[in-house]
């Protein structure tokens, strides 16, 4: 009788541990993600795969370094729960995107995605200039490798983990088990916890988490602007390869067009 009781005392101590250690489990809420691009690289790389814009990228950067800044700043709210998450810029932008915009738009800054990750799809609202897509496709897996590196980010204690995208592009992202569902920014995902932190080398931009907040919240598609013609994932490599061979020179289209390829 003893035996059964120790063994019950035992039992219930074991799940008083068990809750305590998830007590700051978050499932449901919203976090803000701060984009930085590092214009003054992009529009150099723009500018020098740019046939009739090459010869004159002294004076074109000389006129941009002296007037704008060198980050462009945005900001997203990404609503997630257990299974779905929405994504899109924030209705209040910092004063740097407002500025750049205005000189030079860039492709995949106005990107808004939902995932339903228990359906593994995915429709994301893309811009390029005067164009507007809805995109409707699956969730693509992302190979990752996790390393031993960690950074606070946000209040969390994140641990990195390097990825390729499309066989060949780097990724550096930032990871926390303290949010559970395996999602992250734009249409990062397949870590075993929430991407707080990420970097795209190529593309000199970085998504860091500034706010997390934990809600009850169901998340759905709702929000997403589908008054747009919807295309397939296929469809849309199409229509933004030809976009790019508009824009004077094949090799500068397709180095613009990477922001909208993650």
């Amino acid at each position: 009788m003893k035996k059964g009781i120790l063994f019950v005392i035992l039992l219930l101590s074991i799940v008083q541990i068990g809750l305590a250690q998830n007590e700051g489990i978050i499932t449901s809420g919203t976090i803000i993600y701060e984009r930085r691009t590092q214009m003054q690289k992009t529009i150099q790389e723009f500018v020098n795969l740019h046939p009739y814009m090459k010869d004159k990228s002294t004076e074109i950067m000389q006129m941009y370094n002296g007037k704008y800044k060198p980050f462009q700043v945005t900001d997203y709210v990404m609503d997630f729960d257990a299974t779905k998450s929405y994504y899109a810029p924030a209705e209040k932008q910092p004063d740097t995107h407002q500025e750049l915009d205005q000189m030079f738009g860039m492709p995949g800054q106005d990107n808004s995605v939902f995932t339903n990750y228990t359906d593994h799809k995915r429709l994301s609202t893309k811009s390029i200039f005067t164009t507007t897509l809805n995109i409707s496709d699956s969730i693509e897996p992302i190979k990752w490798r996790i390393m031993d590196e960690t950074r606070d980010i946000a209040g969390f204690e994140c641990r990195r983990a390097n990825g390729l995208i499309h066989d060949s592009v780097y990724v550096v992202a930032f990871y926390t088990p303290q949010i559970v569902p395996d999602m992250g920014p734009e249409s990062f995902h397949g870590l075993p916890g929430m991407i707080l932190g990420l970097s795209l080398p190529y593309l000199h931009s970085t998504w860091f988490a500034t706010k997390v907040t934990p809600l009850t919240t169901t998340v759905t598609d709702s929000k997403m602007n589908k008054k747009g013609k919807t295309v397939s994932e296929k469809e849309f490599q199409s229509t933004i390869k030809q976009l790019a061979n508009n824009m004077g020179g094949e090799d500068a289209g397709k180095y613009l067009i990477q922001f909208l390829n993650f």
